[in-house]
C-alpha cells in the first residue's frame, strides 16, 4: 500500500527528537465520537476518586490529512480523498477532551473548588510539539513534546506512539487545582504511551471504529521519605535517602472511537 510507505517516510527519526508528529493511517481522517474509560489511576487529578472507577468521559476527536495546509484552513474535516497519512488536530482534541473531563471531574468533586475552563488554546500543525492554553481563572499551561517515537504495523492496522513531554503550569498548584502561589511556574515531566487498532468492523471494509489504550505517566514531585529496604522499582538500598527521586503517577485509559463523519 502506497500510504504505508508514506507513513514510514514521514516518520523518519530526527536525531534526538524523533519524527515531527505522529502519522496515522488514512482511515483515521474525519471526526470521531470518543469514549474514554479510566480504569486505573493514582494521579493527583483523580485523587480520592478510586471508588468511582471506572470513570467514563465522552468527547470528540478529529484527524486530518497531513497535507491539509497551515492550520487546516483548506479542509472541512470530511474524509481523506487523497489516501495520505493523517495527523491529529491536537487543538480541537485537547479542547474537546478537557471540556468533557472537567465537567465529569467537577460533578464527582462537587465539594471541592471547580477546575477552570479553557479560555484560549494555541497549536499549529507546522509546530506540533507545542500546545499552550490559558484558563478562565488566569492560569496557563504549556505542553511541549521533547521526544517522540511512533510505529505503524506493516498491515497498517495498528499504530503505537510514545511521547515525552515537558509541562509548565503557571498559577496552578501541584495538585492540579487552580490558584498556585504567586503564579510561580511549576515544571514537570510526562510520558504518554498510546496504541490504536482497527475496530471489530474492519474486516467489512468499514473503518468506522478504532480501539485504543493509553497509559499516561505524570511527575507530581519528589519523594520525601527514606526507604525502609530494597525497593525493586527505585532500586534503593536499605536506608538510602529517596527525597530527591521523582514521584510518578500513572493513569490507564481504554478508548473507543466511533466515526461521526
Amino acid at each position: 500500500m502506497v500510504w504505508v510507505s508514506l507513513i514510514y517516510k514521514y516518520t523518519q527519526t530526527i536525531p534526538g527528537l524523533g519524527p515531527p508528529d505522529v502519522y496515522y493511517p488514512p482511515f483515521f481522517a474525519g471526526k470521531w465520537k470518543v469514549t474514554k474509560v479510566i480504569t486505573k489511576t493514582d494521579d493527583n487529578l483523580w485523587s480520592n476518586l478510586e471508588q468511582n472507577l471506572p470513570i467514563t468521559i465522552v468527547s470528540e476527536m478529529r484527524f486530518v490529512p497531513y497535507d491539509a495546509g497551515k492550520d487546516f484552513s483548506s479542509i472541512d474535516y470530511d474524509g481523506n480523498p487523497n489516501n495520505v497519512p493523517a495527523i491529529a488536530d491536537r487543538s480541537f482534541n485537547e479542547q474537546s477532551y478537557y471540556t468533557a473531563m472537567i465537567k465529569e471531574r467537577n460533578r464527582l468533586y462537587q465539594q471541592m473548588k471547580q477546575l477552570p475552563s479553557i479560555q484560549t488554546i494555541n497549536w499549529t500543525p507546522t509546530n506540533p510539539n507545542v500546545l499552550s492554553m490559558s484558563y478562565t481563572d488566569g492560569s496557563s499551561k504549556e505542553v511541549k513534546v521533547t521526544k517522540r517515537s511512533s510505529d505503524v504495523s506493516k498491515e497498517g492496522d495498528t499504530v503505537f506512539s510514545s511521547e515525552f513531554r515537558r509541562i509548565t503550569d503557571v498559577g496552578q498548584s501541584a495538585s492540579g487545582s487552580p490558584g498556585g502561589v504567586g503564579g510561580i511556574p511549576r515544571i514537570y515531566k510526562s510520558r504518554v504511551l498510546t496504541k490504536w487498532k482497527q475496530g471489530s468492523n474492519a474486516m467489512s471494509g468499514e473503518m468506522n471504529r478504532i480501539e485504543g489504550i493509553e497509559i499516561a505517566y505524570n511527575e507530581v514531585g519528589t519523594l520525601g521519605e527514606k526507604n525502609s529496604g530494597v525497593d525493586p522499582l527505585m532500586g534503593g538500598r536499605f536506608g538510602e535517602d529517596t527525597k530527591d527521586l521523582s514521584d510518578w503517577r500513572s493513569t490507564k485509559t481504554k478508548i473507543l472511537m466511533e466515526r461521526i463523519v
